[in-house]
């Protein structure tokens, strides 16, 4: 069917318009054109295809023809391959969402990411500051406190940049430390605050994440808990807006792991029966058998996957970007730690055990108690928690 590029008179050099086998017209800008990689658009009509060449006197930018953006920006406007312009195309509308520009974006991400004094992780700003402290004279039992705590911070954020962490982010890790007191999280949100305020000062960072954090005990120890129908619908979200978040969500909801368990979770652990915690990715230091409910087999399954490496292999930033993402994008408001604490809960009302209960979880029997013992459940919640399937 191939009509020749004079179908329209008067074209530049390098573009031609072509009939289509779907009884359409494809427009080609070959690289004489372009001054790189051709590029091609097919129209439903022959006036659609000039409009878009020529254009109709459009002063929108998103309507600009071809020729006309040519005049505007020269050959580096079709400099983009496909995926580039598809990922400028996905930036453009999740900024439009909070009344962002691309080159604004840009120019807060080299900001933050790329800090004066340099780009590090948590673990070597830890290093660092011990370090500082120690030449400021501090004493050995404050010395001593500092590295335990930030030890144990860096077991598990360690790994991440200085520039990645948020607010929210270090929030949620505070969230998950469901096996110590109150005022035990408070002392770590002040450690925190110590930590970053050291490296905003040095330039390792541009913000303070940790500045409002609850840095006292005084709040209460109340727990959030889903019920079925919130659960279905995050996980409904995820299969159309995150996909690669299913089996993660789906073992925190009805394995209770913490993040940081499942961040470390290799296919390996799973079993056909049981999810093995290895002592080392386990807060407690001991290793545990979680078994696999029926439900939960059944969205291990749900789609098939190469069952090798880390199971989810995000980062504990990357982790909790995406499932913010999620619950923006689906307008899903998500207290923290919720999937774990109505593993929690559902699993203490079923099993009707709160021995069992605290080694699923890898907590003490005092805890659970302390935690689930007082939720207000619904029974159809209970039975219907684990029957939530794909």
């Amino acid at each position: 069917m191939g009509a020749k590029k004079q179908v329209i008179a008067d074209l530049p050099s390098g573009v031609g318009v072509y009939g289509d086998s779907k009884k359409g017209w494809r427009v080609r800008l070959g690289s004489r054109f372009t001054g790189g990689l051709p590029q091609r658009k097919r129209f439903d009509t022959l006036q659609e295809a000039r409009e878009w060449i020529f254009g109709q006197g459009q002063k929108e930018a998103s309507k600009m023809p071809v020729l006309a953006m040519k005049k505007e920006a020269g050959e580096s406007a079709f400099a983009l391959n496909a995926s580039q312009l598809q990922e400028a195309i996905n930036a453009f509308k999740r900024l439009s969402a909070v009344e962002l520009g691309l080159t604004e974006a840009v120019s807060y991400a080299i900001s933050h990411l790329r800090p004066a004094g340099g780009s590090i992780t948590l673990a070597e700003a830890s290093k660092k500051v011990l370090e500082i402290k120690k030449q400021q004279g501090i004493s050995e039992k404050h010395l001593k406190g500092l590295t335990s705590i930030f030890d144990r911070i860096s077991d598990d954020l360690g790994k991440e940049k200085l520039s990645a962490f948020s607010r929210e982010s270090l929030e949620a890790w505070l969230a998950e430390q469901d096996d110590i007191t109150l005022a035990t999280k408070a002392s770590y949100a002040r450690h925190v605050h110590i930590l970053f305020a050291e490296a905003l000062e040095r330039g390792w960072c541009v913000i303070n994440p940790a500045q409002k954090l609850t840095r006292n005990s005084s709040t209460d120890g109340d727990i959030a808990v889903w019920g079925v129908k919130q659960m279905a619908e995050l996980l409904e979200a995820a299969k159309t807006h995150e996909p690669h978040l299913i089996t993660g969500l789906a073992i925190k909801a009805f394995a209770g792991l913490r993040t940081s368990e499942l961040l470390r979770l290799d296919w390996a652990q799973v079993g056909d029966k049981k999810i093995q915690v290895l002592g080392k990715n386990a807060k407690t230091r001991r290793s545990r058998g979680i078994e696999i409910q029926e439900n939960l087999r059944q969205w291990l399954d749900y789609k098939p996957v190469d069952r090798t490496g880390l199971v989810v292999g995000l980062s504990e930033n990357g982790w909790h970007d995406a499932v913010q993402r999620l619950c923006e994008t689906a307008k899903i408001s998500m207290p923290s730690n919720v999937l774990r604490h109505s593993f929690g809960t559902y699993h203490y009302y079923k099993s009707k055990s709160e021995t069992l209960t605290a080694y699923e979880l890898g907590n003490s029997p005092g805890v659970v108690l302390a935690h689930y013992r007082a939720v207000a459940v619904k029974d159809a919640d209970v039975t219907g928690w684990f029957e939530i399937t794909p």
